[in-house]
């Protein structure tokens, strides 16, 4: 009798060990993905390497990651009057905003404008003293 519960207690030990599976979510690649119901509106979330959607839902995919923002800056010098800088973005990324901050005893900003050529900021800043100031670009990294 002992020697059958023994036995009893493997096979369902094998068959519950054997069922137990790991799901990618997300996968390798830092995506999730999922099923929108087309009918009812019901999301689910779903191993793309173990299933699919089913015929009546669109598949959806989305990842994890955040894009970042980031500043980049341009030293203007207006020591010997009217000065001007272009400050960008780094290729493929987007100018968010922009502008001039002066600094000194009398820096006067005359300009601060979306090029949208080239995606980047033009300022510009006038002075009748040895003043400067800092042409900015906020980024967003896509």
């Amino acid at each position: 009798m002992g020697k059958i519960i023994v036995a009893a207690s493997i096979v369902v030990a094998a068959l519950i060990g054997g069922s137990v599976a790991y799901a990618s979510i997300p996968d390798s690649s830092g995506v999730i993905h999922g099923c929108y119901n087309n009918y009812t509106g019901a999301l689910r979330i779903i191993d793309s390497g173990a299933s699919s959607c089913y015929a009546d839902e669109t598949g959806l995919n989305w990842n994890q990651s955040v894009p970042s923002i980031y500043t980049e800056t341009s030293l203007i010098n207006a020591a010997s009057g009217p000065s001007h800088a272009t400050v960008s973005c780094a290729t493929g990324d987007t100018a968010l905003s922009g502008g001039v901050e002066p600094y000194g005893s009398n820096p006067v900003a005359l300009q601060a404008s979306y090029q949208a050529s080239s995606g980047s900021w033009y300022v510009s800043i006038d002075t009748d003293v040895s003043d400067y100031g800092t042409a900015q670009v906020v980024c967003l990294t896509q």
